[in-house]
């Protein structure tokens, strides 16, 4: 051939392979997934992921979208910035270059953890109890773009009260079995498998390493993964540590002025005395905090600041009787919203289920309550200034200024002794430091499960109105006023906005859960008796719930019952709910009675029950079945009753009759 034709031809022949191999490429895989470290565009790397932790080891969330009217985002992420070290429960999410098929997702939380799962989250840490365990994840594929994601967004939301552990490390994993829209398997990103091939920036390539090592472990080829997300979970528990170690060995007590006791009310069952005890306050700023301040600090060598004392109004309910001679078991109860250092005697009477069993009781006023509000507030106000979701370093560190001073309070009773001739035919009285037990009701049960957890002198603890789990409290709320209308609006949505993209998977209530665990209750179920604290021993836990209740809606309180590892006890009386969340935490079915159920982390017999109730027949809300229903106010007066008398305690039988002995009679 003519070498003149043959270099004409060339060019044409140069583009048509190139055409060809175009169109090969395109049959060989369809969308990809971003995966663009380093850029600006907070969504072009998945989210959470390890690259964000900063230099300080804490979370940097800067770029986070923030719309015009999102008045609040700004805050959190500056309190994630000075205290958050790490991740949480929340969701993590995916962008792709195009639309991909729900369909070739796992369709229920069970096949998310199915060997075959297209889509999983998993632990990656080698040597920890549950590497290689898979966790179950919902999900949710939205092709339109919202004012918090762009389109073609991918979110994997962990079961709330599955209990990713603390300090660990997992992996968001998106395989190549996820297909696009015309049904072509996702591409991998070549900046991803350069963070698997560790020839990646440094920084990547340290994030990214563990997984590597574990799909290397695991057989599973680099190509067989689109994406992934490398993330580790913040650990709350050295800071609670931090407040319980200052509470119970560095504070300088006040002790109780036992000469200023007085007899404030008698009873049939029990005796109420009334005090002052002085407690630390270790909230910086001016209460009630509402935009600024509440924080805790911590100085050089990691302690907890006492900002002041105070003083405070305590009742102490001590039952009829002869003293036994340890002295009386002593419960600690915190009150719920608008509540008071009595409202564990008179209408509610818990001191009445309590001394019938030979069980003392005290309260005080809760922060933001009665003569601990400051002047002016308006007490309509106290659940708000509690809850104030406005000023994120209060929301958190009110419930553990709440749990610290609680510790405090049992270092004093313990302390005290009630003079002779106060308490009628007693002689001195003193508390038994070898059962002392605790009780929360709504804002009480928030404040009680880093309490809970970590004290060293709690044996036993009964839930009332709890709830774990930010995203479900957010969007189902509705007592004593409407979250949802107002995360609304702090999230500068309309109403139509909302309706289209509000609900468990959105990325800023993942954003707001990841950043809570900090604080929040279903953080520390893990450590009421799974797991050990160093320091404490394992605690018998109880929690009762109404499926009413409109404070707490009942996937609350099953992200609580999960968390804690409790069993339920009884059939479900809203099977529907309770599904998608208690087979997370091996939750099993027990008829009552019931003793022994579970085994603490050193074998030692532990009771943990879940029991639910339906609507009052008084018409008031679920929320307040541990008050109205006889048989539960048995159950609990028995549980510490039996705590007591055989050292394991039972949840008895679900009895009617209130005053039915709690054990059978010989």
């Amino acid at each position: 051939m003519n070498w003149r034709l043959r270099w004409r031809r060339t060019p044409v022949m140069i583009l048509l392979l190139l055409i060809a191999l175009g169109a090969m490429a395109a049959d060989c895989g369809g969308v990809t997934p971003n995966f663009k470290p380093g850029s600006k565009q907070f969504y072009d790397m998945p989210f959470p992921n390890d690259l964000l932790i900063g230099e300080s080891g804490t979370v940097e969330l800067g770029d986070f979208p923030q719309p015009d009217g999102a008045v609040l985002i700004n805050r959190y992420i500056k309190t994630a910035r000075r205290e958050v070290k790490g991740w949480g429960q929340g969701g993590v999410f995916f962008t792709f270059n195009g639309g991909i098929d729900p369909a070739s997702l796992p369709q229920s939380t069970q096949s998310s953890v199915a060997a075959d799962a297209s889509a999983y989250i998993v632990s990656i840490d080698p040597g920890t109890p549950d590497y290689g365990v898979k966790y179950p994840v919902s999900f949710k594929f939205r092709a339109a773009a919202t004012k918090y994601l762009p389109e073609n967004s991918l979110a994997m939301l962990p079961v709330q009260g599955s209990g990713l552990r603390h300090g660990q490390t997992y992996a968001a994993v998106v395989t190549t079995k996820v297909k696009d829209e015309e049904g072509k398997a996702l591409k991998t990103a070549s900046d991803f498998q350069a963070a698997l091939a560790g020839s990646a920036s440094a920084d990547v390539n340290s994030v990214f390493a563990k997984l590597a090592a574990f799909l290397d472990d695991q057989e599973i080829p680099f190509k067989s993964v689109a994406v992934a997300s490398v993330y580790t979970i913040q650990d709350p528990l050295p800071r609670m540590l931090a407040m319980r170690d200052h509470a119970y060995n560095d504070y300088a007590l006040t002790p109780i002025d036992a000469n200023s006791l007085f007899d404030a009310e008698q009873t049939g069952d029990y005796q109420v005395i009334e005090g002052q005890v002085t407690l630390p306050n270790y909230q910086s700023g001016n209460a009630p905090f509402t935009f600024a301040g509440g924080n805790v600090e911590f100085d050089g060598n990691g302690k907890p600041i006492v900002q002041n004392e105070f003083s405070t109004r305590f009742a102490l309910t001590i039952p009829k009787g002869e003293m036994p001679e340890d002295g009386w078991p002593i419960l600690i109860y915190c009150h719920g919203s608008g509540g008071s250092y009595r409202s564990f005697v008179g209408s509610n009477d818990v001191s009445a289920w309590l001394a019938r069993n030979g069980v003392a009781g005290i309260g005080i006023d809760a922060p933001h309550h009665g003569p601990r509000a400051p002047e002016g507030t308006n007490g309509d106000w106290w659940s708000f200034y509690f809850y104030n979701a406005s000023n994120p370093d209060a929301f958190f560190d009110n419930n553990i200024q709440g749990a610290t001073e609680s510790m405090v309070l049992i270092r004093q009773v313990l302390n005290l002794v009630v003079p002779a001739g106060l308490v009628p035919q007693q002689e001195a009285t003193t508390f038994d430091p070898d059962h002392v037990f605790f009780m929360g009701h709504s804002q009480g049960s928030t404040v009680g499960p880093p309490l809970v957890a970590v004290d060293p002198m709690i044996k036993a603890a009964y839930f009332s109105g709890a709830g774990a789990g930010l995203i479900w409290n957010l969007l189902t709320k509705k007592l004593p006023f409407d979250v949802t209308a107002l995360v609304r609006v702090a999230l500068g949505l309309s109403e139509e906005e909302a309706a289209e993209e509000l609900d468990e998977f959105h990325p800023a209530l993942s954003m707001l859960q990841h950043i809570a665990e900090i604080a929040e209750g279903g953080t520390f179920g893990r450590y009421y008796y799974s797991e050990p604290v160093p320091g404490a021993s394992p605690k018998h836990v109880a929690q009762g719930q109404g499926v009413t209740d409109t404070y707490v809606d009942i996937l609350n309180q099953g992200t609580f019952a999960a968390a804690a590892h409790l069993d339920q006890v009884g059939a479900s009386l809203d099977p529907d709910s309770l599904s998608r969340i208690v087979w997370t935490g091996g939750m099993q079915l027990a008829d009552s009675p019931v003793v022994a159920n579970r085994a603490a982390y050193d074998d030692e017999p532990i009771t943990a029950t879940y029991s639910q109730y339906p609507a009052p027949t008084d018409g008031s809300d679920g929320h307040f079945v541990s008050f109205r229903f006889p048989e539960l106010r048995r159950r609990i007066g028995c549980f510490f009753g039996t705590a007591v008398e055989l050292g394991t305690p039972i949840w008895v039988d679900n009895n009617s009759n209130e005053f039915a002995p709690c054990l059978p009679e010989n």
